[in-house]
């Protein structure tokens, strides 16, 4: 898997996170859609939550996402290629030791080449994804509750601004967790994958992490999110609103890895990482 694919793995977990909050004490399906400008539901993306377990289906239906609780770690899910990538902070933590090593490499072999031919492959370098460790720095976030009261698909919310380098970029709009009847084994579990999440971002440099964009909204005080307005530049981008939470009972094999997927090696670093770090 090619570092730049690697990234958008990680901005699609990321931007989940804003989700994990909304459960009750049955089994789950939350769908949470895009809002068009006409107001209607555009793209939807649906998480389900069973038995200390979460999985999340990406809106293209090609990835899916898996936590156990449990285990704390999350495995990728490719739909078509019927494969899948297990991850935790440990294994994120060996697979930057090994980019590290790789770069050093790479830097060695450009410092022996043409001046001409080594900004050439820098710029490949970088087109590549190669990048990802050198130069710049991760946001600076900071979370701002507002005093507003807005209604939300019924619900009174209160609006938390989350600034990036001092900018807003997102509005969160938020709720207590008795309201959307979330029972204490589900929050549970949410904060759980959430700390979790913030484990594996510690292990990511700077330069990633500001790939990635951060806005993530942690479940804590009681207090989640129902629905997020998206900034660029002042300008609203996106909104994206919980519109459907159904507590029909699931499939405990939604929640497994299919027998017949077959476990993905990242190829970084000569030879690969290894069975270990890669592993189940």
């Amino acid at each position: 898997m090619k570092t730049g694919k690697l990234t958008l793995y990680f901005g699609a977990i990321i931007a989940t996170a804003m989700w994990m909050g909304v459960s009750a004490r049955a089994d789950n399906t939350l769908t949470y859609s895009k809002v068009n400008k006409d107001g209607s539901a555009g793209e939807a993306q649906k998480m389900l939550i069973h038995g200390g377990k979460m999985r999340i289906d990406m809106p293209d239906g090609k990835n899916a996402m898996l936590y156990d609780a449990a285990a704390d770690k999350i495995y990728l899910l490719e739909m078509e290629a019927k494969k899948y990538l297990a991850m935790d902070p440990a294994m994120m933590e060996k697979m930057m030791g090994a980019l590290s090593g790789l770069q050093a490499q790479l830097e060695a072999k450009l410092a022996s080449m043409p001046e001409a031919q080594r900004e050439q492959m820098r710029a490949m370098m970088s087109k590549m994804g190669q990048g990802l460790l050198g130069g710049g720095k991760a946001p600076e976030l900071k979370y701002v509750k507002t005093g507003r009261k807005e209604k939300v698909g019924g619900y009174q919310t209160e609006v938390v601004e989350v600034l990036e380098d001092g900018k807003k970029t997102i509005a969160y709009y938020v709720v207590d967790r008795s309201e959307l009847k979330i029972g204490d084994s589900e929050y549970a579990t949410l904060e759980k994958f959430q700390t979790f999440l913030g484990e594996l971002m510690k292990s990511l440099p700077g330069p990633m992490k500001q790939k990635i964009k951060i806005q993530t909204l942690l479940a804590k005080g009681n207090q989640l999110p129902v629905k997020a307005d998206h900034f660029e530049n002042a300008a609203l981008k996106r909104t994206d609103q919980l519109t459907e939470i159904s507590a029909e009972p699931l499939d405990p094999a939604l929640f497994e890895i299919p027998a017949d997927f077959q476990k993905r090696q990242l190829p970084i670093g000569p030879g690969g990482l290894s069975e270990k770090v890669g592993g189940r």
